[in-house]
Protein backbone atom coordinates (compact mmCIF):
# COMPACT_ATOMS: atom_id res chain seq x y z
CA UNK A 1 0.00 0.00 0.00
CA UNK A 2 1.30 3.61 -0.90
CA UNK A 3 0.30 6.98 0.22
CA UNK A 4 0.52 9.35 -2.47
CA UNK A 5 0.39 13.23 -1.11
CA UNK A 6 1.78 16.83 -1.52
CA UNK A 7 6.06 16.84 -1.31
CA UNK A 8 8.31 19.19 -0.42
CA UNK A 9 8.93 20.46 -4.09
CA UNK A 10 6.11 22.75 -4.02
CA UNK A 11 6.59 24.83 -1.43
CA UNK A 12 8.44 27.16 -3.52
CA UNK A 13 5.24 27.29 -5.53
CA UNK A 14 2.77 27.76 -2.56
CA UNK A 15 4.67 30.34 -0.98
CA UNK A 16 4.09 32.61 -4.45
CA UNK A 17 0.39 32.09 -4.59
CA UNK A 18 -1.53 35.12 -3.02
CA UNK A 19 -4.11 34.17 -0.23
CA UNK A 20 -7.01 34.43 -3.02
CA UNK A 21 -5.46 31.77 -4.90
CA UNK A 22 -4.39 30.17 -1.85
CA UNK A 23 -7.89 28.70 -1.32
CA UNK A 24 -7.63 26.45 -4.18
CA UNK A 25 -4.70 24.30 -2.63
CA UNK A 26 -7.24 21.62 -0.60
CA UNK A 27 -9.08 21.56 -4.65
CA UNK A 28 -5.37 21.16 -6.24
CA UNK A 29 -4.00 19.19 -3.71
CA UNK A 30 -6.67 16.62 -3.66
CA UNK A 31 -6.78 16.39 -7.26
CA UNK A 32 -3.01 15.87 -8.32
CA UNK A 33 -3.16 13.19 -5.08
CA UNK A 34 -5.70 11.21 -7.25
CA UNK A 35 -4.31 11.95 -10.87
CA UNK A 36 -1.17 10.53 -9.49
CA UNK A 37 -2.33 6.88 -8.01
CA UNK A 38 -4.54 6.39 -11.23
CA UNK A 39 -1.13 6.75 -13.32
CA UNK A 40 0.61 4.35 -10.57
CA UNK A 41 -2.12 2.22 -10.60
CA UNK A 42 -1.74 1.82 -14.46
CA UNK A 43 2.33 1.64 -14.28
CA UNK A 44 1.68 -0.87 -11.28
CA UNK A 45 -0.86 -2.94 -13.93
CA UNK A 46 1.52 -2.98 -16.41
CA UNK A 47 4.44 -3.86 -14.13
CA UNK A 48 2.69 -6.59 -12.67
CA UNK A 49 1.76 -8.21 -16.15
CA UNK A 50 5.65 -7.39 -17.41
CA UNK A 51 6.86 -9.75 -14.67
CA UNK A 52 4.81 -12.70 -14.28
CA UNK A 53 2.89 -15.25 -16.54
CA UNK A 54 -0.68 -14.18 -16.58
CA UNK A 55 -3.05 -17.23 -18.14
CA UNK A 56 -5.90 -15.05 -16.93
CA UNK A 57 -7.30 -11.73 -17.18
CA UNK A 58 -6.02 -10.24 -13.68
CA UNK A 59 -4.92 -6.77 -12.94
CA UNK A 60 -3.64 -7.37 -9.49
CA UNK A 61 -6.87 -6.30 -8.06
CA UNK A 62 -5.09 -2.54 -7.54
CA UNK A 63 -7.46 -0.03 -5.90
CA UNK A 64 -7.62 3.66 -5.09
CA UNK A 65 -8.98 5.11 -2.07
CA UNK A 66 -9.43 8.88 -3.49
CA UNK A 67 -7.74 12.01 -1.81
CA UNK A 68 -10.39 14.52 -0.85
CA UNK A 69 -10.54 18.60 0.48
CA UNK A 70 -9.36 17.20 4.36
CA UNK A 71 -7.77 14.33 3.59
CA UNK A 72 -4.93 15.75 0.89
CA UNK A 73 -3.66 12.30 0.03
CA UNK A 74 -4.72 9.10 -1.95
CA UNK A 75 -3.71 5.45 -1.02
CA UNK A 76 -3.39 2.76 -3.75
CA UNK A 77 -3.29 -0.58 -2.63
CA UNK A 78 -3.98 -3.88 -4.04
CA UNK A 79 -6.92 -6.70 -2.56
CA UNK A 80 -4.08 -9.62 -3.20
CA UNK A 81 -2.39 -9.74 -0.27
CA UNK A 82 -0.05 -12.06 -1.75
CA UNK A 83 1.36 -9.15 -3.80
CA UNK A 84 3.14 -8.65 -0.40
CA UNK A 85 5.89 -11.15 -0.98
CA UNK A 86 6.43 -9.95 -4.45
CA UNK A 87 7.09 -6.41 -3.85
CA UNK A 88 9.46 -7.36 -0.46
CA UNK A 89 10.62 -10.96 -1.21
CA UNK A 90 10.46 -13.67 1.51
CA UNK A 91 9.25 -17.12 1.97
CA UNK A 92 5.76 -18.16 1.45
CA UNK A 93 4.46 -21.25 4.01
CA UNK A 94 2.16 -23.67 3.31
CA UNK A 95 -0.89 -23.61 5.36
CA UNK A 96 -1.53 -27.12 5.39
CA UNK A 97 0.74 -30.25 6.73
CA UNK A 98 0.68 -31.77 2.97
CA UNK A 99 2.47 -28.74 2.07
CA UNK A 100 2.76 -26.76 -1.30
CA UNK A 101 2.71 -29.03 -4.81
CA UNK A 102 5.02 -27.32 -7.22
CA UNK A 103 4.27 -28.13 -10.73
CA UNK A 104 7.74 -29.00 -12.88
CA UNK A 105 7.65 -28.79 -16.80
CA UNK A 106 6.15 -32.49 -17.67
CA UNK A 107 3.22 -31.26 -15.36
CA UNK A 108 2.83 -27.99 -17.73
CA UNK A 109 0.97 -28.00 -21.11
CA UNK A 110 4.13 -27.89 -23.80
CA UNK A 111 6.90 -28.46 -21.12
CA UNK A 112 7.51 -24.81 -20.90
CA UNK A 113 7.31 -22.69 -17.74
CA UNK A 114 4.45 -20.69 -19.05
CA UNK A 115 2.03 -23.88 -19.93
CA UNK A 116 -0.50 -24.33 -17.35
CA UNK A 117 -1.13 -27.45 -15.11
CA UNK A 118 -2.20 -30.22 -17.92
CA UNK A 119 -5.50 -31.70 -17.62
CA UNK A 120 -6.10 -34.46 -15.40
CA UNK A 121 -2.62 -33.73 -13.42
CA UNK A 122 -3.71 -31.29 -10.93
CA UNK A 123 -2.84 -32.43 -7.48
CA UNK A 124 -5.88 -33.04 -5.95
CA UNK A 125 -7.01 -35.00 -8.86
CA UNK A 126 -4.25 -36.95 -9.33
CA UNK A 127 -3.69 -38.10 -5.70
CA UNK A 128 -7.17 -39.13 -5.61
CA UNK A 129 -6.63 -41.78 -8.69
CA UNK A 130 -3.46 -42.96 -6.69
CA UNK A 131 -5.51 -43.54 -3.47
CA UNK A 132 -8.14 -45.51 -5.38
CA UNK A 133 -5.82 -47.52 -7.55
CA UNK A 134 -3.59 -48.37 -4.03
CA UNK A 135 -7.25 -49.51 -2.76
CA UNK A 136 -7.87 -51.55 -5.85
CA UNK A 137 -4.71 -53.43 -5.21
CA UNK A 138 -5.08 -53.79 -1.39
CA UNK A 139 -7.96 -55.53 -2.67
CA UNK A 140 -6.41 -58.18 -4.72
CA UNK A 141 -7.94 -55.94 -7.79
CA UNK A 142 -5.91 -55.47 -10.84
CA UNK A 143 -4.63 -52.23 -11.11
CA UNK A 144 -5.45 -50.62 -14.09
CA UNK A 145 -5.23 -46.99 -16.23
CA UNK A 146 -8.57 -45.04 -16.61
CA UNK A 147 -7.36 -41.34 -17.94
CA UNK A 148 -4.63 -38.77 -16.53
CA UNK A 149 -1.45 -39.91 -15.65
CA UNK A 150 -0.49 -43.81 -16.50
CA UNK A 151 1.11 -45.15 -13.58
CA UNK A 152 1.36 -42.32 -11.07
CA UNK A 153 2.49 -43.11 -7.78
CA UNK A 154 3.80 -40.84 -4.94
CA UNK A 155 7.05 -40.99 -2.88
CA UNK A 156 6.67 -40.24 1.11
CA UNK A 157 9.51 -39.33 3.54
CA UNK A 158 10.56 -41.27 6.41
CA UNK A 159 7.93 -39.83 8.68
CA UNK A 160 5.13 -40.89 5.95
CA UNK A 161 4.66 -37.14 4.55
CA UNK A 162 4.79 -36.77 0.54
CA UNK A 163 7.92 -35.94 -1.18
CA UNK A 164 6.68 -35.37 -4.64
CA UNK A 165 4.54 -37.33 -7.07
CA UNK A 166 5.89 -39.04 -10.31
CA UNK A 167 4.60 -40.78 -13.37
CA UNK A 168 5.37 -43.56 -15.32
CA UNK A 169 5.26 -42.81 -19.50
CA UNK A 170 4.25 -46.37 -20.07
CA UNK A 171 3.01 -49.92 -18.65
CA UNK A 172 7.11 -50.18 -18.03
CA UNK A 173 8.72 -49.74 -14.41
CA UNK A 174 10.86 -46.75 -15.58
CA UNK A 175 11.09 -44.60 -16.80
CA UNK A 176 9.65 -42.20 -14.54
CA UNK A 177 9.20 -38.51 -14.18
CA UNK A 178 8.16 -36.13 -11.22
CA UNK A 179 5.07 -33.89 -11.98
CA UNK A 180 5.36 -32.49 -8.52
CA UNK A 181 8.30 -31.17 -5.72
CA UNK A 182 6.11 -31.21 -2.47
CA UNK A 183 7.59 -28.12 -0.12
CA UNK A 184 6.94 -26.51 2.91
CA UNK A 185 7.49 -22.86 1.86
CA UNK A 186 8.62 -21.71 -1.52
CA UNK A 187 11.10 -19.06 -1.74
CA UNK A 188 10.07 -15.62 -3.08
CA UNK A 189 11.78 -13.08 -5.16
CA UNK A 190 12.05 -9.73 -4.51
CA UNK A 191 10.65 -8.82 -8.34
CA UNK A 192 7.35 -5.96 -8.45
CA UNK A 193 9.51 -3.08 -6.91
CA UNK A 194 6.71 -1.17 -6.62
CA UNK A 195 7.56 1.49 -4.01
CA UNK A 196 10.78 2.23 -5.93
CA UNK A 197 8.78 2.63 -9.53
CA UNK A 198 5.93 4.71 -8.34
CA UNK A 199 8.68 7.03 -5.85
CA UNK A 200 10.32 8.02 -9.33
CA UNK A 201 6.93 8.63 -11.30
CA UNK A 202 6.38 10.99 -8.14
CA UNK A 203 9.59 12.68 -8.60
CA UNK A 204 8.84 13.40 -12.11
CA UNK A 205 5.24 13.68 -12.19
CA UNK A 206 3.47 15.27 -9.27
CA UNK A 207 4.50 19.00 -9.85
CA UNK A 208 3.17 18.86 -13.30
CA UNK A 209 0.30 17.44 -12.29
CA UNK A 210 -0.39 19.94 -9.12
CA UNK A 211 -0.07 22.57 -11.16
CA UNK A 212 -2.57 21.75 -14.07
CA UNK A 213 -5.15 21.15 -10.85
CA UNK A 214 -4.13 24.62 -9.28
CA UNK A 215 -5.26 26.01 -12.78
CA UNK A 216 -7.70 24.08 -13.18
CA UNK A 217 -9.29 25.44 -10.02
CA UNK A 218 -8.66 28.76 -10.49
CA UNK A 219 -10.56 28.59 -13.68
CA UNK A 220 -13.63 27.16 -11.70
CA UNK A 221 -13.50 29.11 -8.42
CA UNK A 222 -16.25 30.76 -7.34
CA UNK A 223 -16.92 34.09 -7.72
CA UNK A 224 -15.30 33.82 -11.03
CA UNK A 225 -12.25 32.42 -12.37
CA UNK A 226 -8.83 33.79 -10.61
CA UNK A 227 -6.36 34.63 -13.43
CA UNK A 228 -2.50 33.63 -12.02
CA UNK A 229 -0.07 34.38 -14.46
CA UNK A 230 2.99 33.00 -12.43
CA UNK A 231 0.56 29.96 -12.90
CA UNK A 232 0.02 29.97 -16.41
CA UNK A 233 3.91 30.64 -16.69
CA UNK A 234 4.44 27.33 -14.73
CA UNK A 235 2.25 25.39 -16.36
CA UNK A 236 3.29 25.92 -19.76
CA UNK A 237 7.19 25.63 -18.33
CA UNK A 238 6.24 22.23 -16.94
CA UNK A 239 4.31 20.88 -19.61
CA UNK A 240 6.92 21.64 -22.36
CA UNK A 241 9.33 20.14 -20.34
CA UNK A 242 7.56 16.93 -20.00
CA UNK A 243 6.38 16.98 -23.46
CA UNK A 244 10.20 15.80 -24.29
CA UNK A 245 9.38 13.00 -22.07
CA UNK A 246 8.38 9.06 -23.31
CA UNK A 247 6.74 8.65 -19.87
CA UNK A 248 4.57 11.93 -20.19
CA UNK A 249 1.23 11.80 -20.02
CA UNK A 250 -1.92 14.21 -19.18
CA UNK A 251 -3.86 14.75 -16.75
CA UNK A 252 -7.08 14.43 -18.65
CA UNK A 253 -5.90 10.81 -19.70
CA UNK A 254 -5.56 10.23 -16.07
CA UNK A 255 -9.23 10.94 -14.78
CA UNK A 256 -10.11 8.70 -17.15
CA UNK A 257 -8.63 5.55 -15.95
CA UNK A 258 -11.31 4.31 -13.61
CA UNK A 259 -11.13 1.51 -10.32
Amino acid sequence: MFKLGVGDNLDEIIAALTDVERRQLPFAMAGAANDMAFAGRKVAVNRLQSSFTIRKKWSGGFRVEKATKAKPHAVLGSTHGSLKLHETGGSLKSRSFSGRYIPTLAAREGGSFSGKVQRGLKPKALLKKIAKAEARSRGGKRRGKKGGSPGAFIIKDKRGKISGIFSRSSKSRLPIEKLFSVKNSVKIERTLKFGVTLENLTDRKFTTLFVSRLDQAFKTAKGGAIKSSFIAEKKASLMARSSFDDTSFSSSTLTQITR
